[in-house]
């Protein structure tokens, strides 16, 4: 392996063999509890406002859990998988939810393509005003880092919004991957050029991943509470 079309296509085949196998336990059935608050509580107190019309954009988006809660707030969003499994699944589960009025027009769709490349429309039409990421950026090969910051950038128009729901923080057992231990001082690092830090905050027990879902306690030997506890963040930054 060496260039990135080699690096990309062994990921790619990785996460449709999880997809084809059904070996997702990162799908919760849900949003996270963090990102669900984050949405309620946006433009109340000191929570910043996110766009309630326009594009967004969610890169690694599993089952679309995340696509069509953004959606319900008016915006017209698109999900991206490598996996074709993962888009076929995806699209069936937005397709299935109850119809719920949304917001000046919102829509949700998953689509397979490749982030890195990603385009959708010339100019402004090619822009999109929210971006969220969840265990998209602990995913990725470290050597992808750069690219997945630069292209970011690309795809934000002035004043957009991205949200970073940060996981797993500082974690030193993770050496290998996914997924890869991140911190809140690489997420700086990687966007602190193009993007604005507005405003974050941790996530707690109530809100964790830890806290809800059927499997238990522990997963492979490993106390699920002890493992998310203190390692999950959300921040919101704004393209300058």
């Amino acid at each position: 392996m060496n260039d990135f079309a080699d690096l990309h296509a062994e990921q790619q085949q990785g996460w449709d063999k999880r997809w084809q196998t059904n070996v997702i336990p990162f799908d919760k059935g849900a949003p996270h509890g963090a990102f669900t608050h984050f949405l309620k509580d946006a433009g109340q107190g000191d929570v910043p406002d996110i766009p309630r019309t326009g594009k967004a954009l969610v890169p690694g988006c599993g089952r679309g859990y995340d696509v069509h809660a953004l959606s319900l707030l008016g915006l017209q969003t698109t999900g991206i998988e490598v996996s074709p499994k993962a888009v076929e699944e995806a699209n069936k589960w937005i397709q299935a939810q109850p119809a719920q009025p949304k917001e000046g027009g919102g829509s949700g769709v998953v689509e397979l393509g490749d982030f890195f490349k990603w385009k959708e429309g010339e100019g402004d039409e090619g822009k999109y005003d929210v971006f969220y990421d969840y265990t998209f950026l602990c995913a990725l090969p470290p050597t992808l880092r750069s690219s997945w910051a630069s292209t970011y950038a690309r795809l934000a128009r002035p004043g957009s919004i991205l949200i970073t729901l940060q996981f797993p923080l500082n974690d030193p057992d993770l050496t290998k991957g996914p997924p890869f231990s991140l911190s809140e001082e690489l997420y700086v690092d990687l966007l602190q050029n193009e993007w604005e830090y507005v405003w974050g905050r941790g996530v707690d027990e109530a809100q964790s991943r830890a806290s809800n879902g059927p499997e238990g306690r522990s997963q492979g030997g490993v106390d699920v509470n002890s493992f998310r506890k203190g390692r999950e963040r959300i921040a919101i930054w704004k393209r300058k």
